[in-house]
């Protein structure tokens, strides 16, 4: 299963925009988008929901996928 990380680094690879381009256009600091994509550090909840919203990504669940018992 691949991974929310895994996603965005790839999404931010393929397409082809330097940090400074996509991080305007996102509204996501280019250093962020930098280090993120080398693996240095993390990104915010925020920066990541703008980054998958520019490129069109959604998290939903797996239909398979059952919770545990006692949780909702």
């Amino acid at each position: 299963m691949k991974t929310i990380r895994d996603t965005l680094t790839k999404a931010i690879r393929d397409s082809g925009l330097s940090d400074r381009s996509l991080g305007i256009q996102a509204e996501v600091n280019r250093q962020s988008i930098a280090r993120f994509v080398s693996g240095q550090t993390s990104l915010t909840l925020e920066q990541a929901e703008r980054l998958a919203q520019f490129f069109g990504l959604e998290l939903r669940p797996i239909e398979s996928a059952k919770p545990e018992k006692g949780r909702k």
